[in-house]
Parts: structure tokens; C-alpha cells; sequence
């Protein structure tokens, strides 16, 4: 008998059997109550588990990494001011739709975290809707009830993140698509377009799903009522993301007098996965800092410095892109390597942590009982499904075709857990539509396609299961980070929150027990210890940061650092050195190098490292204080006040280089008197008292109304009759 491949055939399993009064989309009144209960199961597991990470987890009300930027530039467009006069360094959706839900009800992260889980609800219903369009009921009451119950979909739809905003924009893609096939409707082709577009304006990389939808395109041409008709739905599919996406690169010219289609940031992100030092999960420029405005910073800054002046973000962008290009084509082998290694870590067992170690902090919430079914199962079940799937694979190509495009774009990058998050709704399809097909071939004792499954399904676990994470992300090193996140919370509350930052040391602690391999924080570790008077632990962490990672540029500066506070100038003065030779590019060693030469009385070597470090970073408020200093000590006390002037423009708030302000004024003002200009020496003393009462600098405020009223009196004495 000739096998039903086309859409229509599919969609017409769905229809229910004789005694039952069909609805107009062919499923039953109980089969839509039963998608509907899906989407109720989605969205109370996910309001429970957005309930229970308010109560446990602290960043669930203090977003940091990519949360904290999403939530700061969603801010900005709430206040009208937007994300700058730059070309969009990130696609820009998210950060719209979130900034407008601000603006209508304000900041209010719990609002939004509700929002994002009921998003993520109605994406499990979309996608069971495109299951019954694929395969039947079945295969759509399956695919819900996995994407419900999936724990990473929980756990990321109620994050401020563009994970939970890219499923349902993909999902509502191919719902669109299939739809728009089986009505043979153009107009629903345009629709599918402007959803393509708002997934691209979510993430650039499903752009990438053009030659497949192409392909489906051409295949499905054969069950178009009039043979031509696929051109013109692609014309429209295409026209469609064309429109939605054009706005954004109008203004991204308009803004910034450049052509970027979307966003800047492809480039550098291109370059973190493909470079000598790259792993497949670290997602930071190597050389460049840690944090997220400090990565950012620094990879505009060396690529400036490279090419010798300001460049716009596209151009930025183009560098690295250019750099990575560079590497693979004169590493072909290595980066193959890398590639493979990519795919190894794309089907890995756990979710490889990006910003935090996902499983920690999900199971905060109190219902990781219920967290069952991750990617190992899924995973598995979808190859076992494809293998079942593979003789109508036609019928089945558009979702084959998206996930494997899609796979391809992650692995081109690099693969924690959530940038492969799109892409499960496609395995989950796959995986729904093998064990919808289990019982009837049960029933009929297809015993060759039942051990096909089997053996397909058992090869996967078997790879699974022998594809293991390295130390650095394995659920132990995942909790070490874990603790190290709750660490910085703890640091950052307790500026405002003194009591606060007695938690810091022992979450370091924990951290360095779980992660003894790992340097930054056994160098953080040191830091804190030293803060806390305990100099022999600080010494051995150090010790052990700088064993870890001898070349490595903050632990060099972090070691030279706690050399300096203790009095050891010279062996500080080695380890800034070290951290020069390491990073040349970064400017803090030649800042720190400066500072230390100077204190140690070599002030012409201290100049020439401070001005190079000003050359690279005219903004370094420690530079340009140290350099003030050199200059009023040899005597040129107006360069020494117009370099801290121009600092303190730049630093209004810095209460270190307002007193070195005020100290320089206060210095100027005595020569004055003592050369009779009591005139100058009152201007001297009126800019010292504003720099004092900027930075609430209570005691020199009153010691210098005290200078003022006499060098006052002083100069009305002079002008008097």
C-alpha cells in the first residue's frame, strides 16, 4: 500500500473517530480540552516554580550578568531614552517589549518573570498544536506534555533572558508555515514571514534557517494546488521577515550612519568560539574581563587600539570576525577539532552553564522533584524518533531541516545550555512522533522497526552516557560557580548592607572547594581573605591562583596588588610586570606598574607607563592621579590642576581624586597668600570646597570655609579704603 507522506495526509490522522462530532481544525472537543490542560500543566509548573525562585533565590529580585544589562536597557527604552546613538549591539525585541512592559507598569521584575512563564505556556501549546499538524493527536498531546515538564523551559521561560521570547517565535514559525501549506494561503506565508522576522529581531541566528525553508519550500511544491504557487509563498515568507527586520536596519543607518542588519555583536561572539584559547563553553573574549560592561569595554577598546582610532560597532564587529576568520585559516585542523568538540558539548548530558550553573539555582524554587526530563531524554528519544520517522522524513523536513540549521549556528559559536534551548522544541517534535508511533507498531509487530528504534534510542544513551562533561562543567564544578555567583551578590549587597558581606568568604570557600582548579576564584578568594586581615590563607590562595594560571593577567594583578598593600613594592612590581608581558593589551598593568614605580621614587619610568596607559584609556582616573602627582612634585602645578580638572569631570562622584583636587587647590591657594594674591588663593579654595561638597567630604568642607573666610578677609584688607 502507497505511504500518505504530504502535509495533508498527515493532519488527516488527526480526525476522530465515527460517533464524534469534529471541530474545524479536525480534533475533537476532548481533544482541545486536552491540549488545553497541557497548556494549564505548563503554566502552573511554571508558576510555581517563578513562586518558589522568589522565595530562595536572591537573584530572582537582583538580576545579574545578562539579566541585570537586559533589565538596565529595558529601563532605557522605558524612559524614552533608548539603547543609545550606536548601531543595536544585540538584537533589539527583547529589550522593547520588556522596556514596554516597564513603562507601563514599571521596573517590577516579578511582573515580568510571570509574564515570561505564561509566554513559556503558551509556547508548550503551540508546539502541541504543531505536533497534531506533524503527526496526530498523539503525537501533539506528547510534544506538549514533554515541553511542559521539560525543566530547562521551566526554568528559563521566568528569566529575564531572550530564550523563553526565541521558542515561541520559532514554534509560531513553523505553526505558520504548516498551516499556511496545508491551506495552500498566501497570506499566512506573509504571517510566517513577519514571525521569522520577530525571531530574527529575538536571535540573528535563526536567519539561518533560510535555505532549508527553501528546500521545504521546493519539496512541498508537488502539493501546492498550482504548481508556481511556491515561488510566490516564498517571495511572501521572505518579504515578510524582510519587512519586519527593515525598520531595525534604517535606524541601526540612520542612528549610526552604518549598515548592520540587526546587531554589532555576531563578530566578537564569532571570535569567542573560534580562537586559539576557545573551548566550546566559555563565552568571553580571551585577555578581556570577565564582566559583562568590562568584556564589552575591552573589546572595543583593543580593537581601537589595534586599528588606531574610534571605530563604530559594525566596525568592531569586523574585527573580530576578521581575527577569528584569520585563526581557522591558519589553524584549518584546529579548528575542526574545535568544531567537533562543539558537537560533542552541543548533545551533552548536562546544561552547560553560561551566566549560571542552571541546575542549582532552578532547583531553588523547591520543585526539582518534578525535574525529570532534561535534554539526555529528550535527546535520545529524538533520534530514536527520527529513526522511526525517517520514511516520511518529507513530511517531517521542516522541523528536521530548522533543528539541524539551528544546531549548526551553536555549534559555529559556542554551546552552554541555553543557546541550544531553541532547538529542543524541534527534538521534542522528533522525540513525540517516535512514541506516538510505539504502540501501533506494537500492535502490528513491526518487530524490525521496533528494534530499530531500540537500537537507535540505545545508541544515543550509550553516547549520552559516555559523554561526559569536563571537570569545569560537571554538576560538582557547576555548584562551586554556584556559590561563587551567590558570593558576588553577597559583595555587591553588602556595600549597602555591611552585615552582608560576612557571607562572602565562606560562599568563596565552598566555591574553591567545589572548583579547586579554577584560579579566579581561588585568586577572589585571596582578595577577601586579605580584606579580612588574614594574610597567611590570602598568601596561599594567591599562591594557588598563580600556580593554576601563571600567565593569567588579573591573577598577576591581583597578587601584585596584595604585594603592594603589605609593602613588597619589588615583588609587586615583578607580577605587574608578568601581567604586562601577558596581556599588552589590557591597560590596568601599566596603570598598576605606574602607580608602584612611582610610590618606590622612579618617576620618570612611572611617567612613561602612565602615559601610555592615558594613550590607551584617556579615562583611567587612578593614571591621571598618579601622573598629577609626578607633575606637581617636579613643579608644573598647572598641568597637575588641569589633568585632575579634566579627571574629575569624568569622575564627579570619586572621593579619592577630589581630595587629591582639593590637596592641589588647597597647596595653590597657600603659594598664593603667600605671594599676596589673596584673590587667586579664594578661587583656589571656592573650586577646593565644591570638589569637597560633591564627594560629602564633611571635615574638608569646614576646614576650608575656615581658609576661605580668612583669605576673604585677607583680600578685603588689600582693597579696602
Amino acid at each position: 500500500m502507497k505511504q500518505h507522506t504530504s502535509i495533508e495526509h498527515q493532519a488527516a490522522r488527526c480526525a476522530p473517530p465515527t460517533g464524534e462530532r469534529p471541530l474545524a481544525t479536525g480534533l475533537t472537543g476532548r481533544q482541545h480540552l486536552a491540549l488545553g490542560l497541557v497548556f494549564l500543566l505548563a503554566l502552573a509548573l511554571r508558576g510555581v516554580h517563578a513562586w518558589g525562585q522568589a522565595r530562595n533565590n536572591p537573584f530572582f529580585y537582583a538580576p545579574a550578568m545578562d539579566e541585570e544589562v537586559n533589565h538596565q536597557w529595558a529601563q532605557r527604552v522605558a524612559s524614552g531614552a533608548g539603547l543609545g546613538p550606536t548601531a543595536f549591539f544585540r538584537a533589539p525585541l527583547h529589550s522593547y517589549l520588556l522596556g514596554g512592559l516597564y513603562a507601563l507598569f514599571g521596573p517590577n521584575l516579578a511582573l515580568a518573570r510571570t509574564l515570561g512563564a505564561l509566554l513559556g505556556a503558551v509556547t508548550c501549546y503551540l508546539l502541541a498544536r504543531l505536533g497534531v499538524i506533524l503527526g496526530g493527536f498523539a503525537t501533539g498531546l506528547i510534544a506538549g506534555l514533554i515541553a511542559a515538564v521539560y525543566w530547562p523551559l521551566i526554568h528559563f521561560d521566568s528569566q529575564l533572558l531572550t530564550t523563553g521570547l526565541e521558542g515561541f517565535f520559532n514554534v509560531l514559525l513553523l505553526l505558520l508555515l504548516l498551516c499556511a501549506a496545508r491551506r495552500d494561503s498566501l497570506v499566512l506565508f506573509g504571517l510566517a514571514g513577519v514571525a521569522w522576522g520577530l525571531a530574527a529581531l529575538t536571535r540573528p541566528n535563526v536567519l539561518a534557517f533560510a535555505p532549508g525553508l527553501l528546500l521545504w519550500l521546493w519539496m512541498a511544491r508537488r502539493r501546492a494546488p498550482r504548481p508556481l504557487r511556491w515561488v510566490r509563498a516564498a517571495a511572501l515568507l521572505f518579504a515578510g521577515a524582510v519587512v519586519t527586520i527593515l525598520p531595525v536596519t534604517i535606524r541601526n543607518y540612520v542612528v549610526a550612519k552604518e549598515w548592520v542588519l540587526i546587531a554589532a555583536y555576531g563578530g566578537v561572539n564569532f571570535y569567542i568560539g573560534n580562537n586559539p584559547q576557545a573551548d566550546g563553553c566559555m563565552a568571553i573574549v580571551p585577555g578581556t574581563r570577565a564582566t559583562w560592561w568590562g568584556g564589552f569595554e575591552d573589546t572595543h577598546r583593543i580593537a581601537e587600539h589595534d586599528r588606531g582610532r574610534k571605530l563604530t560597532e559594525g566596525e568592531v564587529s569586523s574585527y573580530w570576525l576578521h581575527k577569528g576568520l584569520a585563526w581557522i585559516g591558519a589553524h584549518p585542523g584546529a579548528w575542526l577539532r574545535l568544531m567537533l568538540e562543539k558537537v560533542r558539548l552541543f548533545w551533552s548530558p548536562i546544561e552547560i552553564p553560561n551566566n549560571q550553573p542552571d541546575w542549582y539555582f532552578a532547583g531553588l524554587s523547591g520543585i526539582s522533584v518534578v525535574f525529570v526530563i532534561g535534554f539526555p531524554i529528550v535527546g535520545c528519544l529524538a533520534l530514536a524518533g527520527l529513526a522511526l520517522l525517517v520514511r516520511d522524513w518529507r513530511a517531517w523536513s521542516l522541523p528536521i531541516f530548522c533543528g539541524a540549521l539551528y544546531m549548526a549556528t551553536v555549534v559555529l559559536f559556542f554551546c552552554p545550555g541555553r543557546y541550544r534551548l531553541p532547538a529542543v522544541p524541534m527534538l521534542i517534535l522528533l522525540a513525540a512522533g517516535g512514541l506516538a508511533r510505539l504502540p501501533g507498531l506494537c500492535q502490528k509487530r513491526r518487530l524490525t522497526s521496533l528494534a530499530g528504534y531500540g537500537l537507535v534510542g540505545g545508541l544515543a544513551a550509550l553516547f549520552l552516557a559516555t559523554n561526559p562533561p569536563d571537570r569545569v562543567t560537571a554538576r560538582q564544578g557547576a555548584e562551586g560557580l554556584a556559590h561563587h555567583n551567590l558570593a558576588m551578590y553577597y559583595a555587591q549587597v553588602g556595600r549597602q548592607q555591611p552585615a552582608e558581606l560576612a557571607k562572602v568568604i565562606p560562599h568563596l570557600e565552598e566555591a574553591a572547594r567545589f572548583r579547586p582548579y579554577d584560579p579566579q576564584i581561588q585568586r577572589e578568594l585571596g582578595q577577601w581573605l586579605a580584606w579580612a586581615q588574614r594574610p597567611e590563607e590570602a598568601a596561599e590562595r594567591f599562591t594557588r591562583a598563580l600556580a593554576l594560571a601563571p600567565n593569567d593577567v588579573d591573577t598577576c594583578l591581583a597578587l601584585g596588588d596584595w604585594l603592594a598593600s603589605t609593602g613588597q613594592a619589588s615583588e609587586a612590581i615583578r607580577h605587574y610586570e608578568n601581567a604586562l608581558r601577558a596581556g599588552p593589551q589590557r591597560v590596568e598593568p601599566r596603570v598598576r606598574l605606574g602607580i608602584a614605580l612611582a610610590k618606590i621614587g622612579r618617576a620618570a619610568a612611572a611617567e612613561e607607563y602612565l602615559r601610555a596607559a592615558l594613550e590607551q584609556d584617556p579615562t583611567q582616573v587612578p593614571a591621571n592621579r598618579a601622573l598629577a602627582r609626578i607633575e606637581w612634585q617636579r613643579g608644573d602645578k598647572d598641568a597637575a590642576l588641569a589633568r585632575l580638572r579634566q579627571a574629575a569631570l569624568g569622575a564627579p562622584a570619586d572621593a579619592t581624586l577630589a581630595m587629591d583636587l582639593v590637596g592641589l587647590l588647597d597647596a595653590c591657594a597657600a603659594d598664593d597668600a603667600r605671594d599676596g594674591q589673596f584673590d587667586r588663593a579664594v578661587q583656589a579654595i571656592e573650586e577646593a570646597l565644591q570638589a569637597a561638597r560633591r564627594t560629602n567630604q564633611s571635615v574638608l568642607v569646614e576646614q576650608l570655609e575656615n581658609a576661605l573666610r580668612t583669605y576673604k578677609t585677607r583680600a578685603a584688607g588689600q582693597t579696602g579704603p
